[in-house]
């Protein structure tokens, strides 16, 4: 295992988290978009077919709600992450300094 392996950059977690929102709030307008123009489209329809039209889309708009939450979810988790990394390295730097300040000093030069 390398240090490299270690390393954490909490900038690339909130960058990630930023990109994956995006992501998200495209898709959700997407789909919303595409789920009214089916609706629409079955209009004209008969009545059962309007209907069975109308039921599926509800589900997928269902399952669409349920997806991009899950992203939702994962990009504070991110953001959640990052945050909670640089708090923790903060307080062990603040700790290390501390730390510093209370050495013993050797006088040698007498």
């Amino acid at each position: 295992m390398t240090n490299e392996e270690l390393r954490v950059d909490p900038d690339d977690l909130f960058g990630y988290a930023r990109r994956l929102q995006g992501h998200v709030e495209e898709a959700r307008g997407q789909f919303s978009s595409h789920h009214a123009k089916m609706e629409s489209a079955s209009e004209t329809w008969g009545p059962a077919s309007r209907a069975a039209m109308g039921n599926t889309v509800s589900a997928w708009r269902e399952a669409t709600k349920a997806i991009a939450g899950n992203i939702d979810d994962h990009a504070y988790a991110m953001r959640d992450a990052g945050g909670r990394y640089l708090a923790r390295d903060q307080q062990n730097s603040a700790g290390i300094v501390a730390a510093a300040d209370k050495t013993a000093r050797l006088n040698l030069d007498t």
